[in-house]
């Protein structure tokens, strides 16, 4: 007699996200810029709890006090930064506000926790006019990938 062990496999809404991440950004609407670039970037999460999905502080890697918290709700995520973003006006720094939305796209077993490889997902950018300069706004689709861990 052979014994059987099933094991369910977890839903992307219990994967946690934590760590860094390889994020590709892709323009599909701006306005108002001169320039906008798209390409590769970091992001980094940590969650706000010890164990299993939750909200996570995200971060960008580079621009290092872009942050904010990030909700959590099933397998998505939300949250929005106001401040400096990489947007300058006659060379001073303007206010942005950015919408993240992103969704876990797929996730595997690592180091004995269910965790998110892949987010796909938005980011929303704009900025009121400011010192003399016209308004702008960008929307981007995302992509990320978790970097090698360990």
């Amino acid at each position: 007699m052979t014994d059987e062990v099933r094991i369910k496999t977890p839903s992307l809404a219990e994967a946690r996200l934590d760590g860094d991440y390889g994020v590709t950004v892709k323009i599909v609407s701006q306005s108002g810029y001169s320039s906008c670039e798209r390409g590769s970037y970091g992001w980094h999460f940590k969650p706000k709890c010890r164990h299993g999905a939750c909200d996570v502080v995200w971060r960008d890697v580079v621009l290092k006090n872009v942050n904010a918290v990030l909700k959590q709700k099933g397998k998505e995520h939300s949250g929005t930064y106001h401040g400096y973003f990489g947007v300058s006006c006659g060379g001073t720094h303007s206010s942005s506000t950015v919408d993240v939305s992103f969704k876990v796209a797929k996730a595997r077993a690592l180091a004995g926790e269910w965790k998110a490889t892949k987010i796909e997902g938005t980011v929303d950018n704009s900025e009121v006019s400011q010192f003399g300069c016209i308004s702008g706004s960008a929307s981007a689709v995302v992509k990320g990938t978790l970097r090698a861990t360990g």
